[in-house]
């Protein structure tokens, strides 16, 4: 029964890792343990929306920040992990990034 209640809960708030410390305020988690725990992030994919051409060594990106409501939007507002701390940048910041190929992709011609 309990463990039903928890997975309704869990589901209909979508909380985030602070949010369920703040809800179960008795659980006392050493720093160590709590950081062995959490998933690597996995990578984002993005296409680059410009061209070498038109701009020599930059990439630009465009990227719409994740935002969302838990509890049937009655709930907190959650925000994209990478969309958020992409769009806090300021030019010339430092941003870890791989570039993969996509081989069939081709710019239109000039008009």
């Amino acid at each position: 029964q309990d463990a039903r209640l928890y997975e309704e809960w869990k589901w209909f708030r979508c909380p985030t890792l602070p949010e369920v410390l703040a809800e179960f305020p008795s659980v006392a988690l050493p720093a160590a343990l709590l950081l062995s725990q959490l998933p690597l992030l996995q990578p984002r994919y993005y296409s680059i929306s410009s061209a070498p051409g038109a701009h020599p060594g930059e990439i630009h990106l465009t990227v719409a920040v994740v935002t969302y409501h838990s509890e049937n939007g009655q709930g907190p507002l959650h925000y994209g992990v990478c969309s958020t701390w992409l769009a806090r940048l300021q030019p010339g910041d430092t941003v870890p990034a791989f570039i993969r190929g996509a081989p069939s992709f081709r710019l239109p011609p000039t008009p």
